[in-house]
């Protein structure tokens, strides 16, 4: 499937996102998983249904500085190397990343492997100022449906209202619901996901858009099959 009508602006803002979950690996909080449910939710809101989709396109709209063929060495070796025959300026930020001038400022470098080990080592895209980044990410379409077709994690995913206090429902076993249980927390299914944000417990999915009560009635379900399975253990 081929996402038409992309703005450069909007692409820029998944970048950034990418960007942000890489320097953030290696941390705790926030977690990958949470970092790749914003994108998820941004690129969905943008018409993406597949993450590869624009992690492809951002690849080729980044400006290309030269290819060549990987057999031994690191990228940065080769940029820096490159660098010094074309006569380029190169150096390495605050944060490790290199980075090459062009145009009167400093760009991180990119690349991507192809095929017989060919490398593309590329400018990537700009970054967006703070308040388009917002202005972007103030209205993401997507429901909680979705995130479930992404996949959840098994543990520490919790389902919050926007506006009430129902407390922490645990996500991880909207995964088990049979049919006639997607069925009745249909409308729950569809809550809109308005955030995605650490909590106390673990990762919380913010709901708008339903019934608080609706959080209640399956957290209650949830219970009531746990104290259900209890019992039956007790007799087998």
């Amino acid at each position: 499937m081929e996402v038409k009508n992309i703005a450069p602006e909007q692409l820029a803002l998944l970048s950034q996102l990418e960007e942000f979950r890489k320097r953030h690996e290696s941390k705790s909080e926030p977690s990958d998983w949470a970092i790749r449910m914003c994108q998820a939710i941004v690129a969905h809101s943008l018409g993406f249904t597949d993450r590869n989709q624009w992690t492809d396109l951002l690849k080729k709209q980044g400006e290309t500085l030269f290819n060549f063929e990987w057999t031994e060495g690191s990228v940065s070796e080769h940029v820096i190397r490159w660098c010094k025959e074309t006569g380029r300026d190169w150096r390495y930020s605050h944060l490790g990343e290199l980075q090459v001038a062009s145009g009167g400022e400093w760009r991180r470098i990119d690349y991507e492997c192809g095929e017989h080990a060919q490398t593309r080592v590329f400018l990537a895209p700009k970054p967006l100022p703070e308040q388009e980044l917002k202005a972007l990410a103030q209205e993401p379409a997507i429901r909680l449906r979705n995130l479930l077709e992404l996949g959840l994690p098994e543990h520490d995913v919790y389902l919050v209202h926007t506006t009430a206090d129902v407390g922490w429902v645990p996500a991880a076993e909207l995964t088990q619901l049979s049919d006639r249980g997607k069925e009745q927390f249909a409308e729950l299914l569809d809550a809109k996901v308005s955030a995605v944000r650490p909590g106390p417990y673990g990762t919380e999915l913010v709901l708008a858009g339903v019934d608080p009560q609706l959080l209640v009635q399956y957290d209650q379900a949830i219970a009531d099959c746990a104290r259900a399975e209890s019992a039956m253990k007790m007799f087998m």
